[in-house]
């Protein structure tokens, strides 16, 4: 996977409620939302390209 110079690298760390997301996925933070409960999201891109909300209390950015 090539991860954009400007996206920061991470991997989740438990599974995710309704998603495909499970721990250990590895990906990219996109970019974030904020939810309409004033809940934080990040846009997480998994490696092999699946796409998912996942709360930023899950993902644990990478460094290089």
């Amino acid at each position: 996977m090539i991860i954009p110079k400007s996206k920061t690298k991470a991997i989740v760390t438990g599974d995710v409620n309704q998603s495909e997301l499970k721990k250990d996925d590895y990906g990219y933070i996109d970019g974030y939302v904020t939810a309409c409960d004033t809940r934080p999201y990040a846009v997480f891109v998994r490696e092999d390209g699946y796409i998912d909300l996942v709360m930023t209390h899950q993902l644990k950015a990478l460094t290089s």
